[in-house]
C-alpha cells in the first residue's frame, strides 16, 4: 500500500438534507489530509441539492435518479479513485481521526482487506448516547484484532457482529471483487449494505478496531436501527443470503443460517399480522427462489433452523448493542 494513500469517503444521501451538511463537514475536517469526499444523491426531493451545491468545489457530487442504496454505493465507487474506500451514511458523523486510524490499521496489517470499527449511537434530538455497537458476542468486552472468519463462514457460523454502513472501510482491491452490487428493488425495498458486509468477510481477512470512530444518528427517519423486526430489513437479509450463496459457495452454510433467521422473522410477522399483502407476496417469491436452489436435505435443514429460531421462549433482544 502507498505510504500516504488516497482515501475516498462516499456519502450516499436520500432526503437527509437536514443532516447532510454535518456529515460532509465531518468528512472534510479529517486529520488525515489525502482524501476525496464523494456525495451521491439518490434523487432527493428535499433541499439536499442545495446543501451539496454549497460544497461543490470541495467534494465530488454525483446526482442521480432514485435507485436505492445499492445503486448509490455503485455510483459512488465508480466515481472514486481512492486506494481505501469508506462508506458513511448522510445522517452520521465521523470522528476527526477516523481516516487516520483506518490508514494506520491498513499500514500495520498489509494482508487486511477490510477495517470495521465500533459505532456510538446518539439521539439526534437530545444528543444523548444511547448505545455502543458490539462486535464479539462471546467476549465480556470488545477488543481490536486481526480477523479471518472465512473458516467460520464455511461452517455456517460467524462469531462476530458486522457493523452497519458508517463503520465499513475497505481496500479498493477487495471492493473490485464485490462491486457492483446487484440493484434489487421490490415491495420489500432495495438491496443495501447487507451483501457488502457479508461478502467482504467471506472473501478476505480484515481488522476490527474497537474504537468509536463514527457517531450514528438515531432519529425518526431510521426506525430499523436496533429494532428486532422490520419487513424491509428482513427481506434484504434474504436477498443477501442468496447472493452470498451464489458468489461465495464456500459460505453456503452461513447463507442458509441468515436465510433461516429471516424466514423465522417472517413467520412471526405473519402470525402477528404485521406483513402487508404486497410484502407478503414478495417474501413468498424470495422464499421460493432461495429454496429452489437448495437440495431437499438443504431445505429441511433451513426449515428446522427457522423453526428453532421461532421458538416462543427465545429472548428477543439484540446482542449487537451495549447500553451506554
Amino acid at each position: 500500500m502507498n505510504s500516504f494513500p488516497l482515501v475516498s469517503i462516499i456519502i450516499p444521501n436520500y432526503n437527509y438534507g437536514r443532516f447532510l451538511a454535518e456529515a460532509i463537514e465531518s468528512a472534510l475536517n479529517q486529520s488525515y489530509s489525502n482524501i476525496e469526499v464523494i456525495v451521491v444523491d439518490d434523487g432527493s426531493t428535499d433541499h439536499s441539492h442545495e446543501v451539496i451545491a454549497r460544497y461543490s468545489d470541495r467534494i465530488v457530487p454525483v446526482l442521480k435518479a432514485n435507485g436505492g442504496q445499492a445503486s448509490s454505493f455503485n455510483a459512488g465507487f465508480r466515481a472514486s479513485r481512492g486506494e481505501i474506500v469508506c462508506f458513511v451514511d448522510a445522517d452520521d458523523v465521523l470522528m476527526p481521526n477516523k481516516v487516520e486510524r483506518v490508514v494506520e490499521v491498513f499500514r500495520q496489517n498489509p494482508t487486511a482487506q477490510w477495517c470495521f470499527h465500533a459505532l456510538r449511537l446518539v439521539d439526534k434530538a437530545t444528543e444523548k448516547t444511547l448505545a455502543i455497537t458490539r462486535a464479539f458476542p462471546n467476549a465480556d468486552e470488545d477488543y481490536s484484532t486481526y480477523c479471518d472468519f472465512r473458516g467460520h463462514m464455511r461452517w455456517g457460523r460467524l462469531p462476530f457482529y458486522i457493523p452497519s454502513t458508517s463503520a465499513l472501510c475497505f481496500q479498493r482491491s477487495l471492493l473490485e471483487q464485490i462491486m457492483p452490487l446487484p440493484e434489487v428493488r421490490g415491495a420489500i425495498g432495495t438491496q443495501d449494505d447487507a451483501l457488502l458486509r457479508h461478502t467482504s468477510v467471506a472473501a478476505a481477512p480484515g481488522f476490527y478496531l474497537s474504537e468509536q470512530l463514527t457517531i450514528q444518528g438515531i432519529h425518526s427517519g431510521n426506525p430499523t436501527t436496533a429494532r428486532h423486526y422490520q419487513p424491509k430489513l428482513t427481506g434484504k437479509e434474504m436477498i443477501a443470503a442468496r447472493m452470498i450463496k451464489q458468489k461465495f459457495p464456500d459460505a453456503s452454510q452461513f447463507a442458509d443460517r441468515i436465510f433461516s433467521r429471516s424466514l423465522s422473522l417472517f413467520w412471526k410477522a405473519e402470525l402477528a399480522q404485521k406483513t402487508r399483502p404486497k410484502q407478503r407476496e414478495e417474501f413468498k417469491r424470495l422464499i421460493r427462489l432461495y429454496l429452489s436452489e437448495c437440495s431437499l436435505l438443504g431445505q429441511l435443514k433451513i426449515f428446522l433452523m427457522a423453526a428453532y429460531q421461532s421458538r416462543p421462549w427465545k429472548r428477543e433482544y439484540s446482542h449487537r448493542l451495549v447500553s451506554s
